[in-house]
């Protein structure tokens, strides 16, 4: 789909990369904290009829790769009657945090979103705690756009929800 620079890609999510590993990220408590994803037990019949909810419809779901690895998933919820769209990360190989490549994917999805797909809006969302993904956002100029007030709930106690948006210029 996108190439991007530093060894960085972006490809459709497979059946094949259903792997062990990959489930084992999933299922990292830890690691997936932030996530709506914690509550659920990750199987390989889960995440296939995951992959299988992107079939016939406008959204992505993505599989970050760095060096032939998978690092990382994104997915790309696009309403396209509104001309909008909601990006989601997840960075599952530990060692790859904190390295810049959100920053940088987020950078060539937005002009990807706006330039190819023509949309008018791009949003990601976070609770406020999350400041590896608040800080992404806004390296790619998106500005707060709303507060969801104690709309999370982890480990009994109640979290913000933060939207981030950035507007295509040329709309």
């Amino acid at each position: 789909m996108l190439n991007l620079p530093n060894q960085l890609k972006l490809r459709k999510f497979t059946k094949k990369d259903i792997t062990k590993e990959y489930l084992r990220i999933l299922n990292n408590k830890k690691l997936l904290e932030f996530s709506d994803q914690r509550h659920t037990r990750h199987t390989y019949q889960s995440c296939l009829k995951y992959l299988k909810s992107f079939e016939k419809n406008e959204n992505l779901f993505l599989k970050l790769v760095f060096n032939r690895e998978l690092i990382g998933t994104c997915t790309i919820y696009i309403d396209k009657n509104n001309q909008n769209a909601n990006i989601g990360f997840l960075i599952g190989n530990q060692n790859k945090h904190n390295k810049g490549y959100a920053t940088i994917i987020l950078k060539y999805l937005i002009k990807y979103l706006f330039q190819i797909k023509k949309l008018n809006k791009i949003s990601c969302g976070t609770i406020d705690k999350n400041y590896p993904m608040i800080k992404v956002c806004k390296k790619n100029k998106m500005s707060l756009e709303a507060i969801l007030k104690k709309e999370k709930k982890i480990k009994k106690k109640f979290y913000n929800v933060v939207i981030y948006s950035i507007f295509n210029k040329k709309k």
